[in-house]
């Protein structure tokens, strides 16, 4: 008796991954509008939560969605016009510097603007150092300090969308602390 199981996500080779460096970097450096969902796991050395991402970014403006299997509002975060607003466990917090927010309210230092560009592969500040696949000439790791604190990259997987590879797998290690984004859909808006 023989099973067949098939799936949605379309593996590809190297080769068909391969991307140049600097055409995909100017490509991507004009993508400031997109859409993400996914998976967000927060792993730390006692503790590990997790929770469904759904994250829109309209140049400058943003929300994100953090809820349960359930889709029960964990957290969500609001940027419009410079101005941050968090809302979690029914409280609402606001503040100019959404970093400072971020770890302020939910202990974790995650730096949202850095990793908008992360997420692209793209550098953040003239500091970051990527490392990139010989096979592909997409970033496989980078090391990055925001704020006084490093943090370390690695781009696990990519998929295609608009004709340009964008991570789907991705992890990103501070301290003790892991966080692993598994991105179901990438749209550019």
């Amino acid at each position: 008796m023989v099973i067949a199981i098939s799936g949605c996500q379309t593996l590809y080779s190297d080769s068909e991954l391969y991307q140049n460096q600097k055409l995909r970097e100017q490509s991507l450096s004009d993508v400031n509008d997109w859409l993400i969902r996914g998976k967000i796991a927060f792993i730390a050395p006692d503790e590990k939560q997790s929770a469904n991402l759904y994250w829109r970014r309209i140049g400058e403006n943003q929300q994100l969605r953090l809820t349960t299997f359930l889709g029960v509002n964990v957290l969500s975060i609001e940027s419009k016009d410079g101005m941050h607003t968090i809302t979690v466990d029914g409280n609402t917090y606001q503040d100019q510097d959404l970093d400072y927010l971020i770890q302020s309210v939910s202990g974790i230092a995650l730096p949202v603007a850095a990793l908008s560009q992360w997420l692209k592969g793209l550098p953040y500040s003239d500091s970051d150092q990527f490392q990139y696949s010989d096979s592909t000439q997409l970033p496989s790791q980078l090391s990055a300090e925001v704020n006084g604190k490093q943090y370390q990259l690695e781009y696990q997987s990519y998929t295609l969308v608009n004709n340009l590879r964008l991570t789907n797998k991705l992890s990103i290690d501070y301290k003790d602390m892991r966080i692993k984004l598994a991105i179901s859909e990438w749209e550019l808006l």
